[in-house]
Formats: C-alpha cells, sequence, structure tokens
C-alpha cells in the first residue's frame, strides 16, 4: 500500500448532537466528518476547532485499516464508510486531494455547508477563560452565560461535556443558544 510523505491533514475536534440531552465530543481526521455527518445528519455534527498535523510518513494501508475498524460495529457508520471509502485507494485520492487546501494554522470549518460553529462566529473565550468559568459552581456559570455569542457556548458545550458533564450547566447552555437563535 502506499505510504505519503509529509502529508498534513485537519484533525477536528466535533460535537456529535445525538439528541436534546446528548452531546457527544470527539476528535477525529478530516475524512472522517463527513461519514459522521451521514450517519447522523449534516446539522449534528458540530466542528468546534481544527488543527492542522503534518504525518511525515502516512501509511494510507494502515489508515484505511484503522478506518474498517472503527466503523464497522455500528451497520450505519460502516455502510457510510464503504460509500465513501470503499477502498484504500479512495482514501489515498481524498488525501492527495486536500493537500493544497489544508491551511497552515487552525482553520474554519470545511465542509458542503458551514457548520454551526462557523455560523456562530469566531469565539472570544480563550481555553483559559473557558476552564476559569467551568470550575466555578453550577449556578455562577449559568449566570455568567447570558450574552456569550454562539461560538462561546459551543466552545463551553464541548469542554463542559467532555469534563464534569454537569445537566443543569448543560441545559443552561442550550438554552441560552435557542435565545440566540430565536
Amino acid at each position: 500500500m502506499s505510504i505519503l510523505s509529509n502529508v498534513t491533514l485537519l484533525q477536528l475536534l466535533v460535537l456529535i448532537d445525538r439528541d436534546t440531552g446528548t452531546k457527544i465530543p470527539t476528535t477525529i481526521q478530516e475524512y472522517e466528518q463527513s461519514i459522521l455527518e451521514d450517519v447522523y445528519g449534516e446539522d449534528s455534527v458540530i466542528e468546534v476547532s481544527s488543527e492542522p498535523v503534518v504525518h511525515e510518513s502516512f501509511d494510507v494501508g494502515v489508515a484505511f485499516e484503522s478506518l474498517v475498524a472503527k466503523y464497522r460495529s455500528n451497520s450505519d457508520a460502516d455502510a457510510a464508510r464503504s460509500r465513501l471509502f470503499g477502498r484504500a485507494r479512495d482514501l489515498e485520492r481524498y488525501v492527495t486531494s486536500r493537500q493544497g487546501d489544508v491551511p497552515k494554522g487552525g482553520s474554519k470549518p470545511k465542509g458542503k455547508g458551514k457548520s454551526k460553529a462557523a455560523k456562530a462566529g469566531e469565539a472570544s473565550l480563550s481555553d483559559e477563560a473557558v476552564g476559569t468559568l467551568l470550575d466555578q459552581d453550577e449556578a455562577d456559570v449559568v449566570a455568567a452565560l447570558a450574552g456569550l455569542s454562539a461560538a462561546d457556548l459551543l466552545l463551553l458545550e464541548a469542554a463542559e461535556t467532555d469534563g464534569q458533564c454537569r445537566e443543569a450547566v448543560l441545559a443552561a447552555i442550550d438554552d441560552e443558544s435557542e435565545k440566540l437563535r430565536a
């Protein structure tokens, strides 16, 4: 199988919006985003952030086998993976075609349309500010949500889901997000 040199791919942090109370944060390679969007719906896969990662030696065969193993246990996901990347050479074509498109220092979300994070705009909270805010009591966090941007709310939601996962805080973030959409 092919081994590609100096391949740059985006590593994405996405939230999978399963239902009102369940948002699952996960880190994926950019080529997996289409699989997740196919399974859960394009609007349910929310790109929170991206970071370019340089692979000095990208083994297409190993990456393909890893992709197959990862999505094989869910029949819908395996079918989506098979449609998009049925053979290792499909993955190789995708990776090769993306080499001119990958930004150098973080990016706007890629895909057919804008993700919710892109529509929300740029976040103004730093990682440190997010951590400081979420270290507070539930009542203080909820009180601080008013006036935050949609992008900031997405960052907080991802961090809270990945951290303490307090139902009251997540519900308040959802409520504040709904107010912004109205």
